[in-house]
C-alpha cells in the first residue's frame, strides 16, 4: 500500500514498510550502523563541507537518534545549529538518505554533503564510474577510425591487448570535482583501493553474502551527487555539490541504498525508489515510449565520412546500400553538416553560425536532401549537433536577436541559457526550421559538458533539468525525437523526461579487436542500470567489420536501436544486415533490454575465461515470453572459454524449456537448471533461443533474424491445433513434440518437403516443425492429426 504524505519538492510518495533498516549511533565516536533484517551492513559517519573547509564528528556532532514511522532522523548539532541526518524506507528494502536544515555557509563557499561509509562483509563489487576508464581510446580514435574512412590516421595504432582496467587507480582520477566522462565505464573488484576520490562512481552493486547492496547517489535541489572513495576507514562516500558559492538549501541529497537477494530484484526496487523520491519528477525507461523511428533499421553518416559530408556523398551511399538489399528506412546526419564560424580551426573552437547546413554542402538546404531519400525508401532523416549547438557553442554575433536566451560559460562559449527557461526559443525556432526543411528527429551529443559550463553561475542539477526542459520542450514540441548521446552523467538520465534512447557506452572504433570486446562489455554491463532510463544505445558498426558478427548479436538483443555506418570503402553484408531486420527494415525488437545474465554481474570477463553473457525477452501475444540469450567471448588474451546456457538464465518457472542454437540450429528439450555446455573462440559467439513449453508447444519463430520469436506476432493455441500471425516470410520453426500435423493459410494446404525446397512447405523432424511460409501468407494454420 502506498501512502502520499505531501507532494511538495523533498518529499515523497512512499510505502508503508515492515521497518527492515535499524539504525543505532555512537555518538562518542561519531559513527551510525545501519543493520538490515539484523544483519550489520554498514557504518556510517557524516561530514559537510561548511564555511570553507570539512567539518565531521566530534565537531559534527549526533545528539539523537529517533524513528518516526518509516524515517530514522539522526539530528546533528553544528556551532549550536541543528541539522539532520534523514535515512528513509521508501520501500521495505530502500533507504533514500539525505541531509535536511542544513544551515547557511557564507558567501564564498558553498555547502557539501557527504556521508562516508563502510561496508561490511563485501566479498565483490560491480562499480560504474565516469573516470578516465580507457584513456588509449583516443589513439583507437585517432587510428582506426580515421583509416575506416579512408583518412591517413594522425595516431599510432592502440594496444590490441589493453589493460582494463587501468593499472593504476590515479589514471582514472581527473583533476578536480568537475572532471567526469561523458561515458559510464563498469569494473568488477574485490577491493575498493581500485578508486582515488577524483573518479566519480554513479553506481555500485555489491555482494555482501547472499545480499545484493545497490548504492546509487541521487542528485536533485540544484545538487549533484557522486559516490567517491578515499583510502581510509569509511571508504564509501555519498558526496553531493551544488558548485555556486553562496547558494543554498535546506535539503541536500546523498544518494540510495537499495537491497535483494537477486540483482534483477535489487534494480527494479532502485527504479521505483527512484520515482518515489522524486515525487514523480525522473521519468524511467518503463513511463515513456520507443520512438518509432528507432523501431526500424538505419544508417549514420559518421563512421562512413567523418565530418567530410555532403549532399552527393550521402544519398549515393544510402542509394548503394538499397540497391545492395539493405532495408534501411531511417538516416542520421552526423557531424559536418552545419554552418558554422572559425572554420580554421580546431572543431572544439568551432561555432554554430546559423540554423540551416552549409550551403556549399547542401545547396539545396536540407529539403532537397531528405526529399531524394524519402524517395529512396527513407522514412526518416536526422540530424546531429550538440547540447550547446556546436562544439565550440553558438556564435553570438550570428545569433544577435537571441542575445537574451544564450549564456555565457566559464570558458567564454555561448550556449542557450538554462535560466528562466530562456533557452527554449533558441532551440524551438530552431527545431522549427529544421522541421520545415524536413527532419523528423535528432542526436543530441556533448550533453555532459554542463558542469564546468554553469559552475559559479547556476547550481549544476538546476541548470541541467532547466536546459533539458529547453531541448525536450522544443525538440517534442515540435515533433522531433531525440537520440541522446555522451550523456551518461546524473545531470541528463535523472532529467530525461519525455526523451527515452541514449547511448550506453563510449564510441564504437571500426575494425578494433579490443575495441569489439570492451564496447560489448561495456554495453552490456551499462545497461543493467542505465537501463532504468532508458533505452540503451549501443551505438553504430559498420557491417564489414572483420567482428561485425558479434557487434550485431548483441545489437540485436539490446532491445535499442540498431544502425549501421558502412562506407564507400567497402561492401556491405549483406548476410548479416539482413538478420537484424524483417524485409521492411521494421527490427524484430525484443521487449526488455539486454541484461548481463546473473551469473557474471560480479565477474570479470575481460580479464577472466568467462564469457560475456546477455538476455533478453521477446513477448508473443497469445504466447507468452520467450527468451533470448547472447554469449561472445571477449577475453582480453584470447583463451578458450567454456560457456553454460541454461533456461534459469532468464527464467524461473520450474517447467520445461525448448533450448534452440540459432547457429546451428540444433536443440534440446531442458528442465530450469539443467544446462547447454560448450566452447567459445575469441571473439566467437552463440546465440540461443529459450522457450517454455505450453501445451506441447515451445517457439523457435522466423529463423532467418536473430530475434526469431519476433517474427510470430501472435498465436492462438487450440486444442486442436495453433494458428500463428506471421510477421514476414521465411523459416518458421515450433517445437510440437509427438504429433502428427497438417498446415495449411488462406492460400491453401502446404506440402510435405523434408528439403523444403519451396515456399508454401513443411517437415516435421524429432518434434521441430519446420514451415517455409509462402510470400503474403499472413496467417499459417497448424492443425493436429486426432
Amino acid at each position: 500500500m502506498y501512502i502520499r504524505i505531501n507532494n511538495n519538492r523533498g518529499d515523497v510518495v512512499r510505502r508503508n514498510s515492515s521497518h527492515s533498516f535499524t539504525v543505532k549511533a555512537l555518538p562518542e565516536k561519531g559513527i551510525l550502523t545501519l543493520a538490515y533484517k539484523d544483519v550489520t551492513l554498514l557504518e556510517c559517519r557524516p561530514r559537510l563541507g561548511y564555511k570553507g573547509k570539512f567539518v565531521e564528528p566530534p565537531e559534527l556532532r549526533i545528539t539523537e537518534v529517533t524513528r518516526e514511522g518509516n524515517i530514522w532522523r539522526v539530528e546533528l548539532e553544528l556551532e549550536g545549529k541543528k541539522l539532520y541526518l534523514i535515512l528513509e524506507e521508501v520501500l521495505d528494502d530502500a533507504l533514500y538518505i539525505r541531509l535536511t536544515q542544513v544551515p547557511p555557509g557564507d558567501e564564498k563557499h558553498e555547502n557539501i554533503g557527504i556521508l562516508a561509509m563502510k561496508i561490511f562483509e563485501m566479498s565483490k563489487a560491480l562499480v560504474v564510474h565516469l573516470g578516465r576508464g580507457v584513456p588509449f581510446y583516443a589513439a583507437a580514435f585517432g587510428y582506426h577510425t580515421e583509416k575506416a574512412a579512408g583518412r591517413k590516421p594522425y595516431s599510432s595504432p592502440p594496444p590490441e591487448a589493453p589493460a582494463y582496467p587501468v593499472e593504476k587507480p590515479e589514471h582514472m582520477a581527473h583533476a578536480d570535482e568537475l572532471g567526469q566522462d561523458p561515458f559510464s565505464f563498469p569494473v568488477v573488484v574485490k577491493d575498493l583501493t581500485a578508486f582515488r576520490h577524483h573518479v566519480p562512481i554513479i553506481f555500485m552493486a555489491l555482494k555482501v553474502k547472499d545480499l545484493v547492496v545497490l548504492l546509487m547517489p541521487y542528485s536533485d535541489q540544484g545538487y549533484k551527487s557522486f559516490i567517491r572513495i578515499e583510502q581510509e576507514e569509511w571508504p564509501i562516500r555519498f558526496w553531493s555539490r551544488n558548485f555556486v558559492p553562496g547558494v543554498y538549501e535546506k535539503t541536500i541529497p546523498l544518494g540510495l541504498v537499495v537491497i535483494d537477494r537477486d540483482p534483477y530484484g535489487a534494480v527494479e526496487k532502485l527504479g521505483t525508489s527512484l520515482k518515489l523520491v522524486s515525487g514523480g519528477i525522473i521519468r524511467l525507461r518503463e513511463d515513456k515510449k520507443f520512438p518509432e523511428v528507432f523501431s526500424y533499421l538505419g544508417w549514420c553518416s559518421w563512421n562512413a565520412f567523418l565530418h567530410d559530408i555532403d549532399h552527393k556523398k550521402i544519398v549515393d551511399m544510402v542509394r548503394k546500400l538499397i540497391d545492395k538489399g539493405a532495408p534501411i528506412r531511417f538516416v542520421i546526419i552526423d557531424d559536418g553538416w552545419h554552418t558554422l564560424k572559425d572554420k580554421e580551426k580546431v572543431v572544439f573552437a568551432r561555432r554554430l553560425a546559423s540554423f540551416l547546413p552549409d550551403a556549399s554542402k547542401f545547396p539545396g538546404g536540407f529539403r532537397a536532401l531528405v526529399e531524394e531519400l524519402h524517395k529512396l525508401g527513407i522514412r526518416w532523416v536526422g540530424v546531429w549537433h550538440t547540447l550547446q549547438g556546436y562544439w565550440g557553442g553558438v556564435d553570438p554575433e550570428a545569433f544577435k536577436e537571441y542575445e537574451g536566451c544564450l549564456i555565457k560559460g566559464q570558458d567564454g562559449r555561448y550556449m542557450p541559457s538554462p535560466i528562466e527557461l530562456k533557452g527554449f526559443k533558441f532551440y524551438h525556432d530552431w527545431y522549427v526550421k529544421l522541421t520545415s526543411e524536413g527532419i523528423s528527429f535528432l542526436k543530441v551529443d556533448n550533453q555532459n559538458d554542463q558542469p564546468r559550463f554553469y559552475a559559479g553561475q547556476i547550481p549544476a542539477m538546476e541548470g541541467a533539468r532547466n536546459i533539458h526542459y529547453c531541448l525536450q520542450g522544443a525538440a517534442y514540441g515540435t515533433g522531433l525525437e531525440i537520440l541522446n548521446c555522451m550523456c551518461m552523467t546524473p545531470e541528463n538520465f535523472f532529467n530525461w523526461i519525455v526523451s527515452n534512447v541514449s547511448r550506453a557506452s563510449v564510441d564504437y572504433i571500426p575494425k578494433w579487436k579490443a575495441g569489439a570486446k570492451l564496447h560489448l562489455m561495456f554495453c552490456v554491463y551499462n545497461s543493467l542500470w542505465y537501463s532504468l532510463f532508458t533505452w540503451p544505445d549501443f551505438d553504430m558498426f559498420m557491417s564489414y567489420d572483420p567482428y561485425a558478427w558479434p557487434h550485431a548479436i548483441f545489437r540485436a538483443i539490446s532491445g535499442g536501436p540498431v544502425y549501421i555506418t558502412d562506407g564507400p570503402l567497402g561492401e556491405p553484408n549483406i548476410e548479416l544486415i539482413s538478420k537484424l531486420a524483417l524485409s521492411d527494415g521494421k527490427l524484430p525488437r525484443p521487449d526488455t533490454p539486454a541484461m548481463p545474465s546473473r551469473d557474471i554481474i560480479f565477474e570479470d570477463v575481460y580479464n577472466d575465461a568467462i564469457p560475456l553473457k546477455a538476455w533478453s525477452k521477446a513477448i508473443i501475444e497469445g504466447f507468452g515470453e520467450v527468451g533470448i540469450i547472447a554469449l561472445v567471448n571477449v577475453n582480453k588474451d584470447g583463451v578458450v572459454e567454456r560457456f553454460n546456457v541454461k533456461p534459469s538464465d532468464v527464467f524461473s518457472e520450474d517447467t520445461e524449456y525448448l533450448v534452440y542454437d540459432w547457429r546451428d540450429g540444433s536443440f534440446r528439450i531442458l528442465k530450469l537448471n539443467e544446462s547447454i555446455d560448450g566452447e567459445l573462440k575469441e571473439l566467437d559467439w552463440k546465440l540461443f533461443i529459450v522457450s517454455p513449453i505450453k501445451a506441447g508447444i515451445g517457439v523457435v519463430g522466423l529463423t532467418k533474424v536473430f530475434i526469431s520469436p519476433k517474427g510470430i506476432s501472435r498465436m492462438r493455441i487450440l486444442d486442436n491445433g495453433v494458428i500463428l500471425y506471421l510477421e514476414d516470410q521465411g523459416l518458421f520453426k515450433l517445437y510440437i513434440g509427438d504429433r502428427e500435423v497438417t498446415v495449411r493459410s488462406e492460400s491453401g494446404a502446404y506440402e510435405v518437403d523434408e528439403r523444403l525446397s519451396r515456399p508454401g512447405t513443411y517437415y516435421l523432424k524429432d518434434g521441430m516443425l519446420s514451415i517455409l511460409s509462402k510470400e503474403g501468407d499472413k496467417v499459417v494454420i497448424i492443425e493436429f492429426k486426432r
